[in-house]
């Protein structure tokens, strides 16, 4: 019996799933003599059914059907005592079954090597994983950057004309750019464990993402957007559909997208400015809000002069010094690093996270950067930064 490239498949994927002792042509010449007259291609139901009454039909069909011993497992036996298959037919070649998955026979491992590269290649190129990054900003003075966390667009708490004022005011200064660091959206989907959340969001998943891509164009249009951040809010539960809509927002206004912590090389005029971001970098202390930061700065980034995350809703700052003797030895440009948590947009008492979370503070912090000399400065205050980018634009943000 000759079977089809296609029946062959569906045979092989029968004797792959079962694993038989024998040949799966046995069972098919049982199947054709029981059912079809001798002619016809066995399906697979057929063959399943062959199989679980292979004793009776090689009782009623023992003239029409060549029996095939079964090989009688041995234990603890060495691949150098496993018995030679002789080489099958080329019409009734199986597919090679390796975890479940069929091969075509001819498919080498050296092949196998080169799609898997090639796939790779693809799939780096539409859906790249970015943890640092090199920018020039400026235009030769200093210049500064907004960082803005969980500013949750569409949720029933969130302080959505605060945000618009902020961004209106930052578009305004030359040379201020806006450096989100997560939890965009409220994004609460359906079975999320608190029903409430779900409910209870001003606007529906769908009406917050297109709030961030408008929010997104308008920043983006004027040059200042920098990067997006991944995040719980912003895209991690997405993950589960195979899919991320937040990170295809960003990646359509062009800016990179870090899929978590990432390491920025700035170039400010002549200074070049190292500045760690996330989400949320790992580490928690109840008597520190910048534990965090000083985690991520003792084992990941030691040069770094800035660490900024945001996802805890709460502002502080400080500048401590660090890793002097590598200031002393020229290898850091400063013996300063700034620690940096920012706030959220999200000041209204939920009745999800006044349960277990602080209350939110609209607190995002500005960082000023020098571009002749290796300094910083962060401030809250929209006076300091008119002053050290933009003096003429005092009156228009004051």
């Amino acid at each position: 019996m000759n079977l089809s490239g296609a029946h062959r498949w569906e045979v092989a994927e029968f004797v792959a799933v079962h694993k038989p002792a024998h040949t799966y042509r046995e069972i098919a010449a049982l199947v054709a003599a029981q059912w079809n007259g001798g002619t016809d291609v066995p399906t697979k139901n057929q063959m399943i059914a062959a199989y679980r009454d292979l004793p009776k039909l090689r009782a009623a069909h023992k003239d029409s059907a060549p029996v095939v011993t079964p090989i009688k497992s041995e234990p603890q036996r060495t691949v150098d005592t496993l018995p030679l298959s002789p080489p099958m037919p080329p019409d009734t070649i199986v597919p090679s079954v390796q975890n479940g998955l069929m091969l075509p026979g001819d498919l080498t491992f050296d092949d196998l090597v080169k799609i898997a590269d090639v796939l790779r290649g693809a799939l780096d190129h539409s859906d790249p994983v970015v943890d640092h990054q090199e920018m020039t900003l400026g235009d030769g003075g200093p210049v500064g950057i907004v960082f803005a966390s969980c500013p949750h667009l569409g949720g029933r708490y969130t302080n959505h004309k605060a945000i618009r004022d902020m961004l209106d005011r930052a578009l305004l200064i030359p040379n201020l750019y806006w450096a989100p660091l997560g939890d965009d959206i409220e994004g609460y989907l359906a079975g999320f464990a608190d029903a409430s959340s779900v409910h209870e969001q001003a606007m529906n998943v769908d009406l917050q993402l297109l709030m961030l891509r408008a929010m997104l164009i308008k920043i983006a249009g004027a040059g200042r957007l920098l990067f997006g951040t991944a995040s719980q809010h912003g895209g991690k539960w997405w993950e589960k559909r195979g899919s991320n809509p937040i990170k295809d927002a960003y990646r359509g206004v062009g800016v990179p997208w870090f899929d978590g912590q990432a390491y920025l090389k700035l170039h400010v005029g002549s200074q070049v400015y190292q500045v760690a971001v996330a989400h949320e970098f790992p580490g928690h202390s109840m008597y520190n809000q910048l534990h965090p930061h000083a985690r991520a700065l003792r084992w990941d980034y030691p040069m770094a002069d800035v660490i900024v995350q945001g996802d805890k809703h709460t502002y502080a700052v400080s500048e401590v010094t660090s890793y002097i003797r590598e200031f002393d030895a020229g290898n850091r440009a400063s013996p300063f690093t700034w620690f940096v948590q920012t706030g959220t947009a999200k000041t209204g008492l939920d009745k999800y996270t006044v349960k277990r979370w602080p209350h939110g503070i609209m607190e995002w912090p500005i960082l000023i950067f020098e571009e002749d000399d290796h300094n910083i400065e962060c401030t809250r205050h929209w006076r300091t930064v008119s002053a050290w980018l933009d003096q003429s634009d005092t009156r228009k943000v004051a």
